[in-house]
Formats: C-alpha cells, structure tokens, sequence
C-alpha cells in the first residue's frame, strides 16, 4: 500500500521512514451503477504544501470548465468535460512541484460506453469546456 505503518511495528527496526509526510492524489474515480470507474494517481510523493496548492486551483478549474456558471458537476466528469491535457494546465499552474513528486503525463479511462453510450450523441448536444468565446481549444 505504500503507508509505512508497517515501520513501527517491525521489530527488527529492517525498515526506515522519512519523516516528512508525501501523498499520492488519486483522481477521476466514481460510483455508481451507470459509469462507475477508479481513479487513477495523478501525483506521487506530493507534499503537504503541493497538495494544498491543486487544491487551491480547483476552483479556478471548475469555474472555467462549467463557463462560470453556478452549476454541479462531479470532479471526474470536469476532467472528462475539459480533458486532461487542459485540467492539468489549470490545477499546476503557479504549483511549485517537490522534487520528489511525480505528476501523471496522461490518464486514460475505460468506460463502460457499450452499456450506456453516455458519450453518443448528437452534436448540438456536446458539451464544451471553458467560456463560450474561448476558442482556444478548437
């Protein structure tokens, strides 16, 4: 699993652990019987600092995916909406990296389209990421 809790209760002392927390940020997962999917790791060895700092950017991202509309909508289906490439330009930016952390180069998803189609259908229906005057996607 990757926790270290296992250091402490070793009884040989065979294993060692930083003292300096790290997290891995794992995104886009989802219940539910429609489209249920796992998340996948975003960051590795992120500290505390790093975490906070994609957090802060988080709403930056969902205001400019739902063009700034007061809307819900589940963080996986912002990502899916925006695409990575764009989510990931949002929620690093002005993010200084640990030197430890690792950040995704991409991320794929396998949905179960088959079952539901959920992603089939008519043009004028599409959904668009960002302002409607953005144009810089297209």
């Amino acid at each position: 699993m990757g926790c270290g809790e296992c250091v402490k209760a070793c009884p040989t002392s065979a294993w060692t652990r930083q003292e300096e927390p790290f997290y891995r940020v794992i995104l886009g997962g989802r219940t539910g019987r429609q489209t249920p999917r796992a998340g996948k790791v975003f960051l590795n060895w992120a500290s505390e600092d790093v975490v906070l700092s994609i957090l802060g950017n988080w709403q930056k991202f969902s205001a400019w995916v739902m063009d700034y509309k007061p809307e819900y909508l589940h963080g996986g289906h912002l990502i899916d909406r925006a695409g990575y490439k764009k989510f990931k330009e949002i929620i690093l930016d002005g993010v200084e990296l640990n030197p430890k952390c690792l950040v995704a180069e991409d991320m794929f998803w396998h949905e179960n389209e088959y079952r539901s189609n959920f992603n089939v259908k008519p043009p004028s229906m599409h959904h668009h990421a960002g302002p409607a005057s953005d144009t810089s996607h297209v």
